[in-house]
């Protein structure tokens, strides 16, 4: 539903603010998500922050969300 952004982007940092990944134009699917294809080895265990910017059609971005989360190894 939000309609002012032309697409998006997902930018994922690690708990040094390291650039992990940026994604690049991401448009929303029918059902309004956004999703990315990551390998399962891409992330080492630790703490992330993954934010959400929509870049407006008539230019420019606004950080639309920022999500924390945190990797464990699995045994």
């Amino acid at each position: 539903g939000e309609t002012q952004f032309k697409y998006y982007r997902i930018t994922i940092f690690d708990d040094r603010h390291r650039l992990i990944k940026r994604t690049g134009r991401l448009v929303p699917d029918q059902t309004d998500a956004l999703s990315i294809l990551l390998n399962p080895g891409f992330f080492r265990p630790g703490d992330y922050s993954l934010i959400i910017e929509g870049i407006k059609k008539e230019g420019g971005q606004e950080a639309v969300s920022n999500y924390l989360f945190r990797i464990i190894k699995a045994r």
